[in-house]
C-alpha cells in the first residue's frame, strides 16, 4: 500500500524490516479502527494465525532498537 511504501522512505529506523513493518501496522491500524495491539495483529496481511501476528506487534513495540520518539 501506499502508507506501507511512504513509511519505508520517510522514517528510518535503523533497519529496512522495521520500517517496513511500521507501516504494514499502520496500516493494519487504519483498518482495525481501534488502538490495540490485538486488533492491529489480526488485521495485518499475511499467511500467519492471528495469534502469531499479534505477537509480531507486541515485539514490534516492545522491541529497544525501535526509538518511540522516532515513530
Amino acid at each position: 500500500s501506499e502508507i506501507v511504501a511512504w513509511v519505508f522512505e520517510n522514517i528510518q529506523l535503523g533497519d529496512a524490516r522495521r520500517s517496513r513493518a511500521l507501516g504494514e501496522m499502520a496500516w493494519a491500524l487504519i483498518e482495525a479502527g481501534v488502538v490495540s495491539l490485538a486488533e492491529i495483529g489480526r488485521h495485518l496481511k499475511g499467511k500467519a494465525d492471528p495469534a502469531s501476528q499479534i505477537r509480531r506487534v507486541f515485539r514490534f513495540c516492545s522491541n529497544e532498537h525501535v526509538d518511540p520518539h522516532v515513530v
